[in-house]
């Protein structure tokens, strides 16, 4: 049986998503001065759209493979079977909002990107490589705490993806800067090129996975993917949505709002692309320690967790207050100013929402899907409640995004610390009865109750060593025999 890890991999994972977080900032970065305020605003919108759709239906993928894989590694079951039946179901998918978007295309292309369906386009390509790029992640995150050898490990090839990704990204978008590029849909295909070529590098880490194994039906995968799909939608809608607040709140004729918003809360949430590190490999950890019954690792990991979120969002609050605006115009360029109170506000959010994706990472490693759909669906619920308070358009979804983060936070950590407190103990072995004395003397009987010489030779022939009373079993057998 495999020994069961923490997250030892979380700083080699790091450092792919160390890469993937600067990327996105340089991308960011680089088209906001290149596009200008209002081209970004359509960027922002595809931003929001790509990573809404690609992330909130596809990471339930990597992250239901990843614990299926773990669960058959510690089992020492082969995982083909299981890959195959994901790879199945995110195709379908794939293909599933392929023609949603062709049906909706006339309605939604006018509001969202100003009538250009080529962001559409750009929707849907980013959809299949994220989907593609999801599930192979899946499998590295699901085999690297049994991975064995001189082989390149499973947390190796998932950093290494991610850096990839980064590179690409970042590559790209410099190029298109360097070559004078102020159009805004080259720099929107990037999002669906990094992906690809990401996955087109690191494809060959997969075949560790791919060893043949018991057959996968449905309900090995899919018995609460439906779920953990809505609960993730709805966590990316959290994350999100409030830039296309901002941008319907301010009308039509302020784009530039929306963008300078998303400059501000790019910046704001650079930590969460560390914590990513620590969430990749809490859900395939926490499902070999549950397996096994180790609710200590369990605890201890979740602990060290929330430790480290409270630190770091405190000193991102801090660094917001002190130098928040002029690292933003640094960035971003002169024309994207907000607040300091909006870049405290922003990242103390930003460490809440940290909290709820440790908490969501928890409820789904003890298989809570349901109830994480609930929690984000009561947050994004809490978020449109909030959006309705009468203040001016940025202070009013910064109070709903932070409405929405305390909503889910309180629902999941406490059903989280209940369903701790409950989960199955390790088997531990009984301690062995004492065996009965082979003669009793006479000095050590019990005083019987007087009921009579029945009890009483009851008592005698339990008293009897098992020698004894078969000698007189068989004693009696020859008799009656003769």
């Amino acid at each position: 049986m495999a020994r069961v890890g923490g997250a030892s991999g979380s700083p080699t994972v790091a450092a792919g998503l160390a890469v993937l977080g600067a990327s996105g900032l340089v991308y960011l970065a680089v088209a906001a001065r290149a596009t200008g305020p209002a081209a970004f605003g359509d960027l922002t919108t595809l931003w929001t759209v790509v990573y809404t759709v690609g992330i909130g239906c596809f990471l339930p993928f990597e992250q239901e493979l990843g614990r299926a894989l773990a669960r058959r590694a510690v089992l020492g079951e082969g995982g083909r079977p299981v890959v195959l039946r994901a790879a199945l179901a995110a195709g379908l998918l794939v293909l599933l909002l392929a023609l949603a978007a062709v049906a909706c295309a006339p309605a939604s292309a006018g509001p969202l990107f100003s009538g250009d369906h080529g962001y559409l386009a750009v929707v849907l390509a980013a959809s299949a490589t994220m989907a593609a790029g999801h599930l192979t992640r899946g499998v590295f995150t699901g085999t690297a705490g049994t991975a064995r050898g001189a082989g390149i490990s499973g947390h190796a090839w998932y950093s290494g993806q991610l850096g990839a990704e980064g590179a690409v990204r970042t590559a790209a978008c410099l190029a298109l800067a360097l070559l004078g590029c102020t159009a805004p849909m080259p720099y929107a295909w990037i999002l669906a090129l990094a992906p690809a070529v990401a996955v087109a590098l690191t494809v060959p880490g997969v075949r560790p996975a791919l060893r043949p194994g018991p057959p996968a039906p449905w309900r090995e995968l899919s018995a609460n993917l439906g779920w953990l799909i809505a609960g993730s939608v709805c966590a990316q809608a959290v994350a999100n949505v409030p830039v296309l607040a901002v941008a319907v709140l301010s009308g039509p004729a302020d784009r530039e709002s929306a963008g300078r918003f998303l400059a501000a809360v790019v910046l704001a949430r650079v930590p969460v692309f560390a914590f990513q590190a620590v969430q990749a490999v809490l859900v395939p950890a926490w499902t070999r320690a549950l397996t096994l019954g180790d609710r200590t690792l369990f605890r201890r990991e979740l602990l060290r967790g929330l430790g480290a979120i409270a630190v770091l969002g405190v000193a991102c609050a801090g660094v917001g207050g002190l130098a928040g605006p002029g690292l933003l115009r640094l960035t971003f360029g002169p024309r994207y100013g907000v607040g300091t109170l909006d870049l405290v506000a922003l990242s103390l959010v930003g460490g809440c929402h940290m909290a709820c994706l440790m908490f969501q990472a928890g409820i789904v490693a003890l298989g809570l899907h349901r109830f994480n759909a609930a929690g984000w669906a009561a947050g994004l619920a809490a978020f449109g409640a909030g959006c309705l308070v009468p203040l001016p358009v940025v202070p009013r979804v910064e109070s709903a995004m932070a409405l929405s983060a305390a909503v889910i936070a309180t629902l999941l950590g406490l059903r989280l610390r209940r369903a701790v407190t409950s989960a199955p103990r390790p088997a531990t072995a009984r301690p062995a009865r004492p065996a009965r004395p082979e003669r009793v003397s006479a000095c050590s009987q019990p005083v019987l109750p007087r009921q009579g010489p029945v009890l009483a030779r009851s008592w005698e022939r339990d008293a009897r060593s098992p020698q004894e009373s078969g000698a007189r079993r068989q004693g009696r057998d020859g008799l009656s025999q003769g």
